[in-house]
């Protein structure tokens, strides 16, 4: 009370010191609420661009790696399609049957329909081998044939439209034994048809025109005894994989790489090398070693792979050097077992021309509008203030006794203004008291009712800062308070505090088969289960994030907590929610539970922690399950550390 005391002795001291026009008093604050109301408009239009230039940036990062990712699937597909078809034709006797050049044709017309292979192989274990493989230059098919393990060496021949075997090439001069290359000793070892590892090509006239290294799919082939007979193989050279990742619209700076489990990079859209030369001084040979993101030459790169070390898949933002960019990474996985990682980088700034553009134009129509509007409120001001300063004129000249002026402008300057009320000044004198006390009163009646409803409206845009717009549940933002209160009562009174998390599963694929809009109808089911279970008014049902829910439960012991989660899991699955790409064909859910008392010594994000490796293990169980952690807090001695033990319900 005493600062705004001061404030208005300080105000009045001010006022009386200065004077001011009445013009000054009208066009001083409308001009202050114009130039805010711009200000605002601007900071919203500013800000609203970026937003959206971000979300195109995202949505661009995510449909390039959508891209990306169809067609690692169909190259993909084709080893496998091939070593599968090469292996029903062994089967059916045709492969057998004729000779050594109508089997290259019957390999070179399968390598044929499949426009995206590099190499096909039988090699057998006698140390025969059959061929076909596709240049990288100009998709040119060429088969290669071992007749015998006593001379080892390939003949390389070109070949016809039909299939056919044609010119010879040359002899490669490197010795070639089936049984000793990556591929017929990966089928070997697993004993069925598996993917291996990357490898490099035998360094020869045919690697320089297939590319350096492969990666590919082989199949140990087996005779009647069960004996080992040769091994079928298909590869896709990485030069291909980075050619088509150059063809990707990236823009200036942006960049995509795809890495395997090894963290080894198999494709790259710029020029960055996927492979070193190391010289052998003692051999007098050189060797390419294929490079880890994380030892690349380019920072991005690197960044980039440390980025997906740490957060895996998912879209976020990258900061280099003061450069942003937006990174996209997907993982890409095949039935039979490959797994990569698709990772694209956006740069912010190939948006921001667009962008500023949008920002040129408003402010061009802003301070067009400004100077608009500035002359507006001085001519307004002007209309305004004439007609007191006229009334001013008058009551000075009335002071001196000048009745005749007042009686000369009557009817003529009063009653010509426009404005209603200053026709009527003279008479409003009169009643001027009533008026005012009548007006005062209405005035605080109508604070107080805009007061109740500016509280009403409060109160509903905080119910809806706290509720998810979707499901019609608490959201993040409620679940993070609702933790954080609950935490603080359970460490005041020393009960256990349960957190589950609840995720659907493959619920990714139940959106890509059925549609975004079932999906959002799937989250609201699932929503509507969980509050029909959730009985007690101190626990929170909340929506997570994405396909995730979770449930606070205060004061609960490990078997209730248990017992609730295995309820929810068995009425979602008892719901018959169809999801025809599950195993299950019903919409189920993995449930990971952690109990815990709060100390002083430790924060929610353990028990965070906690319930989320245990909604792993449950989905890595096999998922339409619940795992509970148990969480133990070694002493002082031990600084605190938090172990976690999982327990299948």
């Amino acid at each position: 009370m005493a600062p705004l005391l001061s404030l208005l002795i300080a105000l009045n001291t001010h006022l009386k010191k200065y004077t001011y026009s009445l013009r000054q008093f009208l066009a001083l604050p409308f001009l202050a609420l114009f130039f805010l109301m711009v200000a605002v408009l601007v900071g919203m239009f500013f800000y609203n661009s970026v937003s959206m230039g971000r979300q195109m940036e995202q949505q661009l990062a995510l449909v390039l790696n959508g891209r990306v990712n169809l067609y690692l699937g169909q190259i993909f597909s084709e080893p496998v399609t091939a070593v599968n078809t090469i292996n029903r034709l062994y089967r059916s006797g045709k492969l057998r049957s004729g000779g050594v050049e109508d089997q290259a044709r019957q390999i070179a017309t399968v390598m044929s329909t499949l426009p995206e292979l590099t190499v096909l192989n039988f090699g057998l274990e006698d140390g025969r081998h059959i061929g076909v493989n596709r240049s990288l230059n100009n998709g040119a098919l060429h088969t290669s044939v071992v007749m015998s393990s006593a001379k080892p060496y390939r003949d390389v021949y070109s070949v016809t439209e039909d299939g056919q075997r044609d010119l010879f090439i040359f002899t490669d001069p490197n010795p070639f034994i089936p049984s000793m290359r990556p591929w017929y000793q990966s089928a070997v070892q697993h004993g069925k048809a598996s993917w291996y590892p990357i490898y490099r090509y035998v360094a020869s006239e045919i690697a320089d025109v297939i590319g350096n290294f492969g990666i590919g799919y082989s199949m140990p082939v087996y005779d009647e005894k069960g004996k080992l007979f040769g091994v079928i193989n298909s590869d896709i050279a990485l030069g291909q994989i980075s050619r088509y990742l150059r063809l990707l619209p990236l823009g200036e700076g942006g960049v995509a790489f795809i890495a395997n489990d090894q963290n080894q990079l198999i494709g790259i859209s710029n020029d960055t090398p996927l492979f070193r030369k190391q010289e052998n001084v003692k051999e007098g040979a050189t060797n390419l070693q294929l490079i880890h993101f994380n030892n690349n030459d380019s920072p991005l790169i690197r960044a980039a792979g440390d980025r997906l070390l740490q957060s895996g898949v998912g879209s976020s933002y990258l900061n280099l050097n003061g450069a942003n960019y937006v990174e996209d990474v997907r993982e890409f996985k095949t039935n039979s077992g490959l797994t990569l990682k698709v990772v694209v980088l956006l740069p912010e700034t190939q948006f921001f021309p667009a962008i500023q553009s949008d920002i040129k134009s408003m402010l061009i129509f802003v301070l067009f509008a400004l100077a608009i509007g500035v002359a507006l409120v001085f001519i307004v001001a002007f209309r305004l203030s004439k007609p007191m300063v006229q009334i001013t004129h008058w009551a000075e000249q009335l002071a001196q006794g000048n009745w005749e002026l007042l009686r000369k402008t009557n009817n003529k300057g009063m009653r010509d203004y426009p404005i209603k009320e200053i026709r009527q000044l003279r008479k409003s004198f009169a009643d001027m008291a009533a008026s005012l006390h009548e007006t005062v009163a209405t005035l605080e009646q109508r604070v107080a009712e805009r007061t109740a409803e500016l509280e009403l409206v409060n109160s509903n845009l905080s119910e809806l800062s706290n509720t998810d717009g979707l499901t019609g549940i608490p959201n993040r933002r409620k679940f993070d308070a609702v933790l954080a209160n609950e935490w603080s009562r359970a460490t005041r009174t020393g009960q256990p505090l349960v957190l589950a998390l609840i995720d659907i599963d493959w619920f990714k694929k139940y959106n890509d088969h059925y549609g975004h809009l079932a999906g959002d109808d799937c989250l609201r089911n699932v929503a509507n289960i969980l509050k029909a279970k959730i009985r007690r008014s101190s626990d929170l049902v909340a929506r997570y994030g994405g396909e995730e829910f979770a449930i606070i439960a205060p004061a609960i012991n490990k078997a209730n907590a248990v017992e609730m989660a295995n309820l929810i899991c068995s009425t979602l699955a008892e719901a018959c929610l169809p999801h025809a790409m599950s195993p299950f064909e019903v919409i189920t859910a993995s449930i990971g539970v952690a109990l815990i008392v709060p100390t002083v010594e430790i924060n929610p994000e353990t028990l965070i922690q906690a319930a989320d490796e245990a909604l792993y293990h449950a989905k890595d169980s096999g998922r339409n399950q619940v795992i509970c952690a148990e969480i133990e807090i070694a002493g002082e001695e031990q600084f605190f550390e938090t172990e976690f033990k999982f327990e299948q319900s």
